[in-house]
């Protein structure tokens, strides 16, 4: 199977949540829109952007928590407008948020110089607080063709 290129990827918000742990959590679906299957595997690529497109100083993370299953990847096979989908969440702030996430810049390679930029909801907010240590680490699922896989099972 041809891997996806992200060219022929459309990455758009998904659901978004609070949890009663305190997190934030939020989906993104990702969209084929070329004429040919693809395939995607293991983990999107994070950068995180306030409004002006300056970077947030997250720790990215693939070991789950809380909410986030810790799941390996496996190959996500993509029909001609099929959809895959990622998790991503956050410990709120609890002391003081210095910025807000409001863009996530998306690769699929962690050296891939090439990226998408997915504008965030308003809500949940993803805040940055650099003196809290649990709030600046982001966990992230890897592609998934089920939402439902991406979450620990409640």
């Amino acid at each position: 199977m041809t891997r996806c290129a992200l060219s022929a990827l459309r990455f758009q918000p998904g659901p978004l949540w609070s949890e009663e742990t305190g997190q934030h959590t939020g989906t993104i679906v990702v969209i084929n829109l070329s004429r040919e299957r693809c395939s995607l595997d293991g983990y999107p690529t994070l950068t995180v952007l306030d409004a002006r497109h300056r970077l947030l100083a997250f720790r990215i993370g693939h070991r789950g928590d809380q909410v986030i299953a810790a799941e390996s990847p496996r190959e996500v096979l993509l029909q001609v407008v099929g959809r895959a989908y990622f998790v991503f969440n956050q410990y709120r702030c609890d002391i003081r948020s210095t910025a807000v996430a409001r863009y996530l810049r998306v690769s699929l390679r962690p050296s891939a110089g090439d990226s998408q930029l997915v504008r965030l909801a308003g809500y949940p907010i993803i805040d940055f607080c650099p003196g809290e240590l649990a709030s600046t680490t982001i966990a992230v699922s890897p592609f998934v063709s089920r939402l439902g896989q991406a979450a620990r099972a409640r």
